[in-house]
């Protein structure tokens, strides 16, 4: 099946990143009552474009969000151009201690 079309909306800055907006089309089903005509449902994902060190490394385990492994992938081969890998780790524990105590509350 050919790829999905996209829709770059806008782009939304908050809190040290800069996101992309995409509307998505999805395949959804088939309308068999209809000739097998193809069923369609859009969606609106959010894309990191740019951002600070501490909020690249949030967009790893976002709380409350979808993981992006494609993101995943393309961080995890160059974070090491402007981090160590000992900074990687200690922003990550970071961030899991703001998660663990936001879920606590």
């Amino acid at each position: 099946m050919a790829e999905c079309p996209t829709q770059l909306l806008r782009e939304v800055h908050e809190e040290g990143a800069v996101f992309s907006l995409i509307l998505r089309k999805e395949y959804c089903d088939v309308d068999e009552s209809n000739v097998n005509r193809l069923l369609w449902t859009s969606k609106v994902e959010r894309v990191i474009k740019a951002g600070v060190f501490p909020r690249l490394v949030q967009q790893l385990a976002p709380h409350g969000e979808q993981i992006d492994h494609s993101y995943r992938t393309a961080f995890l081969a160059v974070y090491r151009t402007f981090a160590t890998p000992t900074e990687l780790l200690q922003e990550l524990i970071k961030w899991y201690i703001k998660v663990i105590h936001f879920n606590d509350k």
